[in-house]
């Protein structure tokens, strides 16, 4: 019994780890000027967002 909770931990923090990284990946580090602008790499377009 003990082997079968291990594994079913083991999966659990495995999710949780893949969910953390996931969620990391799919923000952006911002990388934008002091106006809040920045050049969009996968377009080449120049663009700015709005200051909150």
């Amino acid at each position: 019994m003990g082997i079968i909770k291990d594994n079913i931990m083991k999966r659990i923090l495995l999710a949780l780890f893949v969910l953390a990284y996931a969620s990391s990946a799919l923000a952006h580090s911002g990388g934008t000027n002091s106006e809040g602008c920045h050049t969009q790499h996968s377009t080449g377009e120049y663009h700015c967002h709005n200051k909150k």
